[in-house]
Order: C-alpha cells, then sequence, then structure tokens
C-alpha cells in the first residue's frame, strides 16, 4: 500500500506540499516556506525563513523535500488517471 502525506497525530515534523493556488513545487515545513519556480522547477524558486517571513538562500529549502511534493503528486495523478486505486486496495474488478 501507498502511503501519501504522513500521520498527523504522530509526525515530529511539519510538512505540507501544495498543489492549487500556488506554484507547482510549493511546499512548508517547520523552518521553511518554499516557492516553486514559475516553470515548477527548484532552481527558481523562493526559500523562506518561517521564523523571520524573510527570504534565505535556496538551499536553506532541501531540495529532497520539493522531490517528495513533485512524486506524491506524480503518483496521486497516476492512481487517478488509471482508475488503480482498487487494485492498490485489494477490491476485485467488475
Amino acid at each position: 500500500m501507498y502511503d501519501f502525506g504522513q500521520d498527523l497525530l504522530n509526525a515530529t515534523q511539519g510538512y505540507a506540499a501544495f498543489r492549487h493556488d500556488t506554484d507547482q513545487g510549493t511546499y512548508v515545513t517547520d523552518d521553511v516556506f518554499f516557492i516553486g519556480g514559475r516553470r515548477g522547477d527548484y532552481e527558481t524558486g523562493t526559500c523562506f525563513d518561517r521564523k523571520t517571513g524573510r527570504q534565505t538562500e535556496r538551499s536553506a529549502c532541501r531540495i529532497e523535500e520539493y522531490q517528495r511534493g513533485k512524486w506524491e503528486f506524480a503518483m496521486s495523478d497516476t492512481i487517478m488517471e488509471t482508475n488503480a486505486l482498487p487494485a492498490l486496495l485489494g477490491i476485485p474488478s467488475r
């Protein structure tokens, strides 16, 4: 079974990727807020420190977190576009 996101009750660190009303690749953690670039890439994105609210070096926003959100949305799209949810849940096809 695939899990997307995280257990909100037991998470030790916050993370959320955004899909709508933002540039692709945008995410937030406890420490940073990353706005994906206009082309949805990391290289032209902007990183903000959540404690100060000020823009900071892009490297403060880890590319791994950016890639995590992109992967989760790509997998979600694939599941929905191919109607794969019943197979993943073990539901026999009709």
